[in-house]
């Protein structure tokens, strides 16, 4: 067979799950996180002798509201050669192959993948997350950063429902564990949140004087994953610090 004619074969060529058009005839549908304010604030003392520390604690929730969802896949290369408990991750970018202008899982087909960092396991919490997934940093009323806790890794599983009439929303959660090799997410209409009562969600205020801050919530800082709109992955609450109580306030950025 000639060039020709093999070249003209391999045009009917179709992935699984896209339809008979090149992915690129058809608009990406990506996901787009959303930073909710903090919240749930409380203060610990924790360590003992000169390893005592304060923390402010809270929760933190992160929201897709896109028009596909966050998917990450964890891979057995990359990150660090031969270690079991690090993993390469890649973002499946869906494609809008039905035409319908929302996500449809089983229509919709993968378009593009692209890595976006490494997962890791999480001991404290007996599962695996993605690193770098969000900061923290608390902001004195200069927006200069007095305390932080950067390299923020989650899990990343749909929690709760927000905004379940987005088109595309599933009414159950798609993406619901983080084992060593489990697809992690997010649903459109979907949103992961971190309980002020797991390990690691705090941020360290040893010396900290007395007075109000604003704590920022940042998702993706290093802006690895590929979303529709940058400008809302953060968000803030103003938190009065006395003593060893947290009084939350109104929004800040």
């Amino acid at each position: 067979m000639t060039s020709v004619g093999i070249a003209f074969l391999a045009s009917f060529v179709v992935l699984p799950g896209s339809a008979s058009n090149s992915s690129a005839d058809f608009p990406a549908l990506l996901p787009d996180l959303v930073t909710l304010p903090p919240e749930s604030f409380s203060i610990v003392s924790a360590g003992h002798g000169k390893k005592m520390e304060k923390r402010l604690r809270f929760d933190n929730e992160i929201l897709n509201q896109g028009s596909g969802p966050l998917e990450l896949i964890p891979t057995s290369d990359g990150c660090a050669s031969g270690a079991r408990n690090i993993r390469r991750v890649l973002q499946n970018v869906y494609w809008d192959s039905s035409g319908n202008d929302q996500f449809d899982r089983g229509a919709d087909g993968i378009g593009t993948q692209h890595e976006v960092g490494c997962s890791v396991f999480h001991p404290q919490h007996h599962h695996w997350h993605i690193e770098d997934f969000a900061d923290y940093e608390l902001q004195d009323e200069d927006g200069v950063v007095v305390a932080a806790s950067t390299k923020v890794s989650f899990c990343v599983i749909d929690i709760h429902r927000l905004e379940p009439g987005l088109a595309g929303s599933p009414a159950s959660p798609y993406y619901t564990t983080c084992g060593r090799t489990s697809t992690l997410g997010l649903s459109v209409g979907w949103s992961d949140e971190y309980h002020a009562t797991l390990a690691g969600q705090y941020v360290v205020i040893t010396g900290l004087a007395d007075g109000t801050y604003c704590l920022l919530s940042t998702a993706d800082p290093q802006g690895h994953i590929r979303e529709s709109d940058n400008t809302n992955n953060s968000a803030g609450r103003y938190v009065t610090i006395t003593g060893s109580s947290a009084v939350a306030g109104g929004a800040c950025s």
